[in-house]
């Protein structure tokens, strides 16, 4: 895909754009003055042209707009599909895409595919052997698969599993653009032949390689006492023998912000088990605790762009309990709306249904419910605020609204 149309990327410059364009001589004339060359050739010859054109306007726009293109940019969507484990075997299928985000130059619409791939353990496993991508469906934003994929597991790694689905643009140019993913867990997969399908929301691309787990102590005293002990890390992800990891620690609505001291290994081995045992303390009342929730972000201290993971802990529980301790899987976490508190999404979430769900039983505004709700048959509708990072999906199934 990607790679493999690399060998059509020109070697002009920007400057020379016009040229490029400006030669390609019209394929009548072409054949009447050489006579050597087939017609088929001289299409291929013109599809190449129009591919080293293609490259080039994409790189002009690349540099005019760092942000066109962006892997990291804005990533919209959704993703049905279904599971269901039988035999040792889990089978995947890819039902469809909608309202994905368009990857042409002109902003219009997308030559979408999907890549399937199962993670137990962390570890990558191929699909029995085959190319575990769906085929590729032209100009849609909205493409339509009902492609089936099957990997061999076993039945206890249920639990641990998970399945990447990733949402990529076909481009015959360059590489192949990123649209997004989306991951499933396979604990709620059940192992008596029950088919499990659901929507879900496709979210910017981010590093597996990030991992490992950090050993934290809360605890909460009264009347505004929070101390947050950090203890140690081990399996940390992308590090080196130069790499000294040390913890960012604050909570979002709360202005501070502490760090531990950078750890330093003796030895020339990788420092994948660092151990801080440092405490910090933040002003927080007990009744705020249910709104509030801790982030701890691992760094390098010789490199502010090295990002080796980060957890994010809900304070609810110390309401109850007034102590948490254990280990916390680290996570590459920077594209996720997760920087809210769960309670704050999850009102949110329930407040634009309602909403929606309202508008639907008023059929308001016209343009977005234009069918009849009283009309015999499906009908799906999708409203997404990205700014407010919420989204609302409901079904009208001959009349009846169903979410």
């Amino acid at each position: 895909m990607g790679n493999s149309s690399s060998l059509f990327k020109s070697n002009k410059s920007d400057g020379d754009l016009l040229s490029v364009i400006s030669t390609t001589t019209p394929l009548d004339d072409r054949l009447d003055n050489n006579n050597k060359k087939t017609e088929e050739q001289l299409r291929v010859e013109q599809h190449h042209s129009y591919l080293n054109s293609m490259f080039n306007l994409k790189r002009m726009f690349k540099k005019l707009d760092p942000s066109v293109l962006n892997q990291m940019g804005n990533v919209q969507g959704e993703i049905k599909v279904s599971c269901k484990f039988v035999d040792y075997l889990l089978l995947v299928k890819v039902v469809l895409a909608q309202d994905l985000t368009a990857k042409d130059v002109r902003g219009e619409t997308a030559d979408p595919y999907v890549k399937v791939e199962l993670l137990i353990g962390g570890k990558l496993h191929d699909a029995e052997g085959r190319l575990n991508t769906t085929k590729v469906i032209k100009n849609t934003r909205n493409p339509v698969y009902n492609e089936i994929f099957s990997f061999e597991m076993k039945k206890e790694n249920l639990k641990e599993a998970k399945i990447r689905f990733s949402v990529w643009c076909y481009d015959e140019a360059t590489e192949d653009d990123f649209i997004g993913e989306a991951f499933l867990t396979t604990d709620n997969i059940a192992d008596d032949d029950q088919t499990f399908t659901t929507w879900l929301s496709l979210n910017p691309q981010i590093d597996l390689n990030v991992g490992g787990e950090i050993s934290v102590k809360l605890t909460h005293k009264l009347p505004q006492n929070l101390q947050i002990s950090v203890e140690s890390a081990n399996n940390l992800g992308k590090v080196t023998t130069t790499t000294q990891p040390y913890v960012r620690i604050y909570i979002p609505g709360v202005p501070y912000l502490h760090k531990t001291k950078a750890y330093n290994q003796d030895d020339d081995e990788a420092c994948d088990e660092p151990c801080w045992n440092e405490t910090f303390q933040f002003p927080i009342l007990r009744e705020e605790l249910i709104n509030k929730h801790v982030v701890l972000i691992v760094s390098d201290v010789n490199d502010d762009s090295a990002y080796l993971g980060e957890t994010h802990i809900s304070l609810e529980d110390l309401m109850l309990t007034c102590q948490l301790e254990g280990k916390y899987q680290l996570q590459d976490l920077r594209a996720s709306v997760a920087t809210r508190s769960r309670w704050a999404k999850c009102v949110l979430q329930e407040e634009f249904q309602e909403a929606l769900a309202a508008h639907a039983n008023y059929t308001t505004p016209k343009f977005l419910f234009s069918r009849p709700i009283g009309q015999a048959g499906n009908q799906a509708i999708t409203v997404r605020v990205p700014k407010a990072s919420a989204s609302s999906r409901l079904r009208l199934v001959n009349g009846v609204l169903v979410h």
